[in-house]
C-alpha cells in the first residue's frame, strides 16, 4: 500500500510482499542515462534517512550505482592495473597476500559489504593460525588500500578500514653500537679489504641493497657525495654528503660503470670482479663484527648506529629521514622513538642545567 510522501522524500512507500519501505532515488542523468538507487528500510523513519543520507553523498559525488564487484574480483582488477606502476615483486607479494590471508577471509563479499568487523576477523583469524601480527597487519594494509582504490574509482562510497586500526606488532628495540665500538670499527676497517664497505655503511647508513648496487658513477669523490639510485621510491632515491672518512677510505675513484664493491672487495681502476651476492656480504659482515667487536652484529646495526650517533649529535630528525631514505619523518620517528625519548630526557636535564 502507498502513503502520501512528504516534500523532497522522494517516492517512499511500504511494500505489501514483506512490508519493508522503499525509496527510489532519482539521482539525474548521466552519459544520456537515468541515474536511480534504491534504498530499504524497516520503517519509513529509517528509508527517510538512508533517503537524507544518498543526497548528500551524491553531491559530494560519492554514491555508487549498480552492484560492487566482490572482493576477490576486484583484487584481479586492481592488480592488474597496479602491475603496469609497480615492480613484478611488489605485485607478486600482493597476490600471495590476497590470495593467502585476505580472499579466504573476505573473498566473496562485495565491496560494498566489507566492514570494519571483517578487518579484524581476518586479522584475529590470521593471529589465532599462529602467524605473526606483522602478517596480520600487512593483509589489514594491503585490503585497506584496494579498497581505497575502490573509493577513488568511484565503486565504492567509503572505506571501512578508516573505522578500524591495524594490529601493531611489538617493535623491537633498535639494536645500534656505542660510540667506541663505533671508533673501534672503523679503525679495523683500514686493515680490512671490505674496510671501506663497513666504513661506507657506518657513515651514511646506506641499506645493503644500495651498497651492493653502487657503482663509481654513483660516487664523486671530488664534490664528496653518493647518489643512491637503486631505491623503488622517491624518497630512497636520494645524495647522501660523505664523511672525510668515508672519502679517505674509498681511495681512488673507479670506472663509471664498475661496481664499487664485488667479490673483489673495492674496485678501483677497473677491476674487475663478480657481483657481491648479499649472503656474502653478511657472511663476511659477521665473520668481521666477531673479530673486531667480539660479537655477531647484524649489517643492519650499521645503519641504526648511522642514525643513533647522528640523533646523538644534534642532527635534526628531519635531515636523518632524508639521509636514510624514509619515505616519510613519522617512520624515523617511530624507528627511533626510543632514543628521541632519551634525547629528550637529556634536553630537559640539560635546561636543568642551565637554569639551576
Amino acid at each position: 500500500m502507498a502513503t502520501r510522501r512528504g516534500q523532497g522524500e522522494g517516492a517512499i512507500y511500504q511494500r505489501a510482499s514483506d512490508g519493508k519501505w522503499v525509496c527510489s532515488v532519482d539521482l539525474g542523468w548521466s552519459d544520456g542515462k537515468r541515474r536511480r538507487k534504491v534504498v530499504y528500510g524497516r520503517t519509513r523513519a529509517e528509508v527517510a534517512t538512508k533517503l537524507r543520507k544518498t543526497h548528500q553523498a551524491a553531491d559530494a559525488g560519492q554514491v555508487v550505482i549498480g552492484h560492487a564487484p566482490t572482493v576477490e574480483a576486484w583484487f584481479v582488477t586492481w592488480l592488474e592495473a597496479l602491475a603496469q606502476r609497480r615492480s613484478a615483486g611488489t605485485v607478486t607479494t600482493y597476490r600471495n597476500l590476497a590470495s593467502y590471508y585476505v580472499t579466504p577471509a573476505v573473498g566473496k563479499k562485495r565491496l560494498d559489504k566489507v566492514t570494519p568487523a571483517d578487518f579484524t576477523r581476518m586479522t584475529t583469524g590470521i593471529v589465532s593460525k599462529g602467524l605473526s601480527l606483522r602478517t596480520a597487519q600487512a593483509a589489514h594494509k594491503l585490503l585497506a588500500q584496494a579498497l581505497r582504490s575502490a573509493v577513488r574509482q568511484g565503486v565504492i562510497g567509503h572505506n571501512p578500514a578508516d573505522k578500524v586500526d591495524a594490529p601493531l606488532p611489538a617493535r623491537k628495540p633498535v639494536a645500534a653500537l656505542s660510540a667506541a665500538e663505533a671508533k673501534k670499527l672503523l679503525a679495523a676497517a683500514k686493515d680490512d679489504p671490505y674496510g671501506p664497505l663497513w666504513t661506507l655503511a657506518l657513515t651514511t647508513g646506506l641499506r645493503e641493497g644500495e651498497i651492493i648496487a653502487l657503482r663509481w658513477a654513483d660516487v664523486d669523490l671530488e664534490v664528496g657525495v653518493v647518489h643512491v639510485r637503486a631505491g623503488k621510491t622517491p624518497k630512497a632515491r636520494r645524495t647522501i654528503p660523505l664523511t672525510k672518512v668515508a672519502i679517505k677510505s674509498l681511495g681512488e675513484a673507479g670506472q663509471g660503470d664498475a661496481l664499487v664493491f664485488t667479490t673483489l672487495a673495492l674496485t678501483p681502476n677497473g677491476r674487475a670482479g663478480r657481483p657481491l651476492e648479499r649472503r656474502n656480504l653478511l657472511r663476511k659482515w659477521h665473520d668481521f663484527s666477531i673479530a673486531t667487536l667480539g660479537r655477531r652484529t647484524r649489517f643492519h646495526d650499521l645503519r641504526h648506529t648511522a642514525a643513533t650517533l647522528m640523533l646523538g649529535e644534534g642532527v635534526p630528525l628531519k635531515v636523518i629521514s632524508e639521509v636514510l631514505g624514509h619515505s616519510s619523518i613519522q617512520v624515523t620517528s617511530d624507528v627511533y622513538t626510543e632514543v628521541v625519548d632519551a634525547l629528550k630526557t637529556d634536553a630537559a636535564a640539560r635546561l636543568d642545567g642551565l637554569f639551576g
